[in-house]
């Protein structure tokens, strides 16, 4: 692999698109510690940017639970190969091709959202990416080291 190859290639694992967090506190016995929980997009949300966007479908999935079964997200156009699973906590992907990532990047823009891999970096392509500043809060809450 040469380096101009190198620099298309997508990190392999879990991309969500997220809208932002929300921090709770455990019970004081526990010593009142932070966690948090990354918000995804609403299924209605989605909703209403396929009714703008071409290349957005939403369609049922066999995966999720018996109460709630898994939305997919997918381009019927086919530029985008990947599907989208979306459920009420999440909505993510595993292993996305440059493509799909691009087309990512440009919903959770349109949703005012940004896409996070699983070491906390934000993506503004498929190749460049930055840590947010709230990202990083949550990482060194949790006390792992930040991606470079």
């Amino acid at each position: 692999m040469n380096d101009k190859d190198k620099a298309k290639t997508v990190r392999k694992g879990l991309y969500w698109i997220i809208i932002g967090r929300e921090t709770r506190y455990a019970p004081w016995f526990l010593g009142r510690k932070k966690s948090y929980r990354l918000l995804p997009p609403t299924r209605e949300q989605f909703i209403e940017l396929a009714k703008v966007r071409k290349d957005l479908e939403l369609r049922p999935s066999e995966t999720g639970s018996k109460q709630e079964k898994d939305t997919l997200v997918v381009d019927p156009s086919g530029k985008a190969k990947g599907k989208l699973y979306l459920n009420s906590g999440e909505c993510m992907i595993k292993n996305p091709d440059s493509t799909t990532l691009s087309w990512m990047i440009e919903l959770a823009h349109e949703l005012n959202g940004r896409v996070v891999d699983y070491a906390g970096r934000a993506y503004t392509s498929p190749t460049e990416y930055y840590l947010h500043p709230e990202d990083k809060e949550v990482l060194e809450n949790r006390g792992l080291t930040l991606p470079k």
